[in-house]
Order: C-alpha cells, then structure tokens, then sequence
C-alpha cells in the first residue's frame, strides 16, 4: 500500500507537471494569423486594396473607393492615405483621405516631386535621379493645398530623410566640398525648427520629439558594432552621449517624454527631459521590421515586431516583444515564420476589443492573444 501511494503521487505530479506543459505549450501558440487573398493587399490598419478599389473598415459605414488611374501614395506615416494621379502638366494631383474613406485634403505637386502625405499637410521633395541625393528644395503644403513654403538651400543636398505624422521633416544634408553634414528640422509649415551641424564621413540616423525640443543622433561604428547615441536640448546644448551596441531603429513616445532606441541586440530606453538611460536589455531582437518600433497608445509599453533570422533552416521567424517602460521586463510571442529574407512593413499594432494585439502586415492580419507572450 505504501508503494502504491508513492506511485500515485508520483503520478499526479507528473500529471500537473504534464498539463502545465500543455497549457505552456497552448499559451505560446495562442496566436491566430489570417492570410489575406492573393487579390486583396492592406495598404494600412483597417485599409486594404483589392481588385481596383480601396476598401476602409473603421468606416460607420462600409467605404468602397474605386482608384481607377488613381493610386495609393507609400505607406502612411500617420492617419492619412495619400492618393496620387499624373496631371496633365506632368506633376501629380493629390487627394488626402482619412481612415474612414472621407477626403480630407488636396495638393497639386509640380512635376520632378514626391508627395508624402503627413497628419497635416504633403510635402514634396525633389526627385533622386542619379543616387541617393536629391537638391535640398523642399515644398510644403496644407491640407487644402496652399503652398506654406518652399525650402530651399542651394548649398545642400539631401542624402537622408524622414517625415512623422505630425508633418515634420528631418533631413541629413552634404555640404559640397567639405566633410560636414548638416542636419535641417522643418515644422509642419516649412519653418526651419533645428539646424545642427558636424564633422565625419558618416550620415547620422536622426530623430526629433513630435514637441521639437529633443534632437536624437546616432552615430555608427560599423567595424566595432557600436553606436553613440547623443541627445540635444534646443540650443544644441548636449544632455547626454550615451554608448550602445548597434542602433538602426528610434522611435519617441507621442508625449516626447521617451526616446527608444533598438538594434541586433539591444533595446534600450531613455528619458527624452534629461537624455539619461533608464534602462537597457541585451536580447537576441536580429531585424526590427520597417515600422515594427512603436509604443503603445498610452507610452507604458515599448513593442517591437521582429524578424529572427536562421539561416541554417533558411526561414525567418516573426516575433512580437513588448518590454515594461518602467523597468524593461521583456515578453515575447512568436509571430510564425517565413523566407528567410522576409522583411514585410508592419503597417499597424493595435489592442482589439477581445483583448489581443493585432498586428497589420500587407498580406497578413496576426492576432495575439495576452497569454501567448512569455517573459524573456
């Protein structure tokens, strides 16, 4: 009898131990990916192309716009989806449309531009013909399509930049004949915000809080795997240099009190008031995707859509991290996996009203659910 009771809590225990492991197992694949039809293209979070037309499911009501010669302008960098036509002077006639389906705005963009519609109006930059750099002569329009201003530097040549929602504009600039580049900040209205300028053969990322007053800059060593991260205060006062492994993706919080910064295998934040580090993790994170850095809607919590790539299996697995702003506690949900080259655009992560975080990619909706994120 007393075998026999030995065996039988032994059993139990391997039975507790057996459904813990199922519900383990369970949880880290609680999530659901939806394959879209081949015809039907998302072109942002709730919008999605198919067969001609642009089909927008937050509207009250079903929208159905019919594109005809129209087309889909890049992937938003807000709320707004630009259209674009060719005009008959060989510019581009522009029609800016809300989430909704709701025309919201129009621009006309002379000919040898890009548009890029922002949350508050389209810029249009010269075109890059022969190589990345492209004259620093930069239109900024309104959503009803006045001109604001037109930007122009002579002396300079855009070799990168980037637009944010809330219609700034960065650019990293060449000066001919010397070893400086030059960093420009526009405002919504084509007011100059930031100018900082320095020395070196590289060209800088760069990042500016959406309130204008912090100015990000990372510098890299490509041989060394190492990034300098400083922070400017208006002015160009230093706050704060700081040293990190790689960086290739920064992303601030829409209170501009935060300052993220992610790459191969780091993630790292800051405080945007001071530049200090609050706090950094070393984790195995390989390819942040095109806009897969974001925080979530109230800044309490950094998510990174990521793509790990094994090349011995020749596949690349997808993966979510959500890491605590308080003290960057990691989790992490696998996400499926694909090519090993797949780097698709993350074009939304979102809270869905069962609870999950839905993640948005071209051809792809991948729902995840709380318990399917385990601590790292």
């Amino acid at each position: 009898m007393k075998n026999s009771g030995v065996v039988s809590r032994e059993r139990a225990a391997w039975e507790i131990c057996a459904l813990a492991c199922c519900i383990a197992i369970n949880a880290a694949h609680a999530q659901t990916v939806t394959e879209v039809p081949r015809s039907r293209s998302y072109v942002a979070a709730g919008v999605f192309e198919e067969n001609g037309q642009l089909h927008f499911e937050r509207a009250p009501q079903p929208a159905v716009e019919t594109l005809g010669n129209w087309h889909v302008m890049g992937s938003p960098v807000g709320e707004l989806i630009g259209l674009g036509r060719r005009a008959g002077d060989g510019g581009t006639e522009v029609r800016v449309l809300n989430r909704a389906g709701t025309q919201v705005g129009t621009a006309a963009i002379p000919r040898g531009r890009v548009g890029v519609v922002t949350d508050r109006g389209v810029i249009a930059l010269e075109e890059a013909l022969h190589g990345p750099a492209r004259s620093h002569d930069v239109l900024f329009y309104s959503l009803s399509g006045m001109l604001l201003r037109q930007a122009s530097e002579p002396t300079l040549r855009i070799v990168k930049w980037s637009a944010a929602k809330n219609g700034s504009l960065v650019t990293v600039n060449d000066e001919p004949n010397t070893d400086r580049k030059t960093i420009v900040v526009y405002a919504p209205d084509g007011q100059p915000a930031w100018r900082y300028a320095r020395g070196g053969s590289a060209y800088p990322d760069v990042l500016v809080t959406p309130d204008n007053q912090r100015l990000v800059i990372v510098e890299q060593d490509v041989w060394a795997s190492t990034a300098q991260l400083t922070v400017l205060a208006p002015g160009n006062q230093v706050l704060q240099t700081q040293p990190l492994p790689n960086v290739y993706r920064l992303v601030a919080s829409d209170s501009s009190d935060k300052i993220a910064a992610v790459g191969q295998h780091v993630a790292a934040l800051l405080d945007a008031r001071t530049g200090k580090l609050l706090w950094r993790q070393d984790k195995d994170i390989d390819l942040v995707l095109p806009g897969g850095l974001q925080f979530d809607p109230t800044g309490q919590r950094l998510l990174i859509v990521a793509a790990n790539r094994d090349r011995s299996a020749g596949v690349s697995r997808l993966n979510l991290w959500t890491l605590d702003a308080a003290d960057g506690a990691a989790q992490r949900a696998e996400l499926g996996k694909g090519p090993l080259d797949e780097a698709p655009q993350v074009l939304g992560i979102s809270t869905v009203p069962t609870g999950e975080q839905q993640i948005v990619l071209h051809d792809r909706l991948i729902n995840v659910a709380p318990g399917a994120l385990q601590a790292q």
